[in-house]
């Protein structure tokens, strides 16, 4: 009951004696309404039931929503209001009185479904809530391209940072996401938390969790926790859930982008204007609330990072000096830093130190470490087997590569590389031979054995050519012209 029927209602119990009260328990009401509707005079009641009521300053423009609204049904009303302000200079509405119309067009085009959630109490410094998204946008031209991004937010602040590229995230894109990230905040916090994307977590089974092996050592090298959620679980992350909404709908949606540089500049402006806006449930800005969070989190010590491309001889340039990188490096990129008269090597893709050298003051020859080109992740042993295996086939050959290894104890696996790199280049010698001769020797050492090995081809080669000698002379013809010479036994007869 309400309107017309309300107002007579009220005023014949006001008229039986009833209290405010009283007639608003009857009525099953609240007591203000009582008192709103005994206020109007009988004069007024056709005015005040019956009259069309007055229209919203919005009304002419509602077509214009309308359309936008069915383009992008989840377009924020927050970012039609100031839209609309800039556009309409003329017209003054706050934010409240729009959305309220907003509102009702969306229930006149759409249906909603209410969506439950139950209310968690974050605590400063404790977590980071992470979280990928994608979505079609326009170029200036009218064309749609696809944008990738991922969202991280503190839930305790709701300081947010989006970072966004043109291809799908790959483990490698995922930390440097992160890079930017904790460079764009200046902090780290304790725990940080994941959906079941692949590039964290490769299976989980019983809430046993395999992580990602390349991004577990990443992260866990931040001294961060990673925590994965459950499946089918947004509470656990619905923070961050509301801000990848927030990016497609407030930020990218109905807007035009020239790249994806023109995206992440457009998109630093934007987060640092959301974050000087009051949020309505913390009743103050991020911005401030950041600040009563930043006691409880580690500061991120920011490394000014370049990139080298190490070449197909394990060195890369930096200031006019050749430097050398493991030679897992080859052919591969790295990133140095520079930290006094230091000059540190990372892995590009996990952020792990990988080697140092001494900065040269002045142009020198290239600066090597002997140790980046040897291969020390393989076992002795293994190197071993393998050039046992390689011999097999020849006499002593056990004999010969134990020796090998044993006096020359400080550097056995360059002994057994180069004994083997001498066998793949010489196969086709007598190995044999080699072997024995090698045995007689009062160490075996790979500088002696390659002495052999070239004596040993010499004297193959001096054999070769002797023999192709020998035959040559033994083909040597005693006569250029074979033919019969019966013919000079006429000789002085009739022609």
């Amino acid at each position: 009951m309400k309107g017309v029927e309300m107002y007579h209602a009220i005023k014949s119990l006001q008229a039986t004696g009833k209290s405010d009260r009283e007639i608003a328990s009857l009525l099953s009401i609240s007591k203000t309404t009582v008192q709103k509707y005994k206020k109007i005079d009988s004069s007024e009641s056709y005015k005040t039931f019956f009259e069309p009521t007055r229209k919203s300053k919005l009304e002419p423009y509602r077509t214009d929503f309308e359309e936008k609204l069915l383009h992008n049904p989840k377009l924020r009303a927050s970012k039609m209001h100031r839209n609309f302000l800039k556009k309409h200079l003329e017209v003054k509405i706050g934010e409240r009185a729009f959305r309220n119309f907003i509102s009702k067009i969306k229930k006149e085009l759409t249906v909603s479904h209410t969506r439950y959630y139950r209310v968690v109490d974050y605590q400063p410094g404790a977590q980071m809530q992470v979280d990928p998204g994608e979505m079609k946008v326009k170029n200036l031209f009218g064309e749609e391209f696809k944008v990738y991004f991922v969202a991280f937010i503190f839930p305790y602040c709701k300081r947010k940072f989006v970072y966004f590229q043109e291809r799908a995230f790959n483990t490698t894109d995922f930390i440097t996401a992160h890079e930017e990230c904790f460079r764009y905040f200046g902090y780290l916090p304790k725990e940080m938390i994941y959906d079941q994307t692949k590039l964290v977590v490769i299976k989980e089974k019983y809430r046993e969790v395999w992580f990602n092996e390349k991004f577990y050592q990443y992260i866990t090298k931040k001294e961060v926790s990673p925590y994965v959620c459950e499946g089918y679980d947004p509470q656990s992350k619905g923070i961050v859930e509301n801000a990848v909404k927030e990016v497609k709908h407030d930020f990218l949606a109905g807007e035009e982008f020239l790249d994806i540089d023109d995206i992440r500049n457009k998109s630093l402006d934007w987060l640092k204007e959301v974050d000087e806006r009051e949020h309505c449930t913390l009743r103050a800005t991020p911005t401030s609330y950041f600040e009563k969070e930043k006691p409880f989190l580690k500061p991120y010590i920011f490394t000014s990072y370049e990139e080298r491309k190490v070449d197909k001889t394990g060195l890369f340039s930096y200031k006019s000096n050749k430097y050398s990188a493991p030679y897992l490096y080859q052919r591969k990129k790295v990133l140095i830093n520079v930290s006094g008269e230091t000059l540190q090597i990372f892995n590009q893709e996990t952020m792990e130190q990988i080697a140092t050298h001494k900065i040269a003051t002045k142009k020198v020859r290239p600066i090597i470490n002997n140790n980046h080109f040897r291969d020390y992740e393989k076992l002795l042993s293994e190197l071993e087997d393998e050039l046992k295996q390689v011999l097999v086939n020849y006499e002593n050959s056990d004999k010969f590569v134990e020796r090998l290894i044993k006096e020359n104890s400080r550097n056995p696996r360059d002994q057994i590389r180069a004994v083997r790199n001498f066998f793949n280049k010489n196969s086709n010698l007598d190995w044999n031979v080699l072997i024995e001769k090698s045995l007689n020797f009062a160490e075996v050492r790979a500088s002696k054995i390659e002495n052999l090995v070239i004596q040993y081809k010499k004297k193959e080669q001096l054999e070769q050519i002797k023999s192709q000698s020998n035959k040559a002379s033994s083909n040597v013809a005693t006569s250029f012209l074979q033919r019969d010479l019966s013919i000079y036994d006429n000789v002085g007869g009739v022609l």
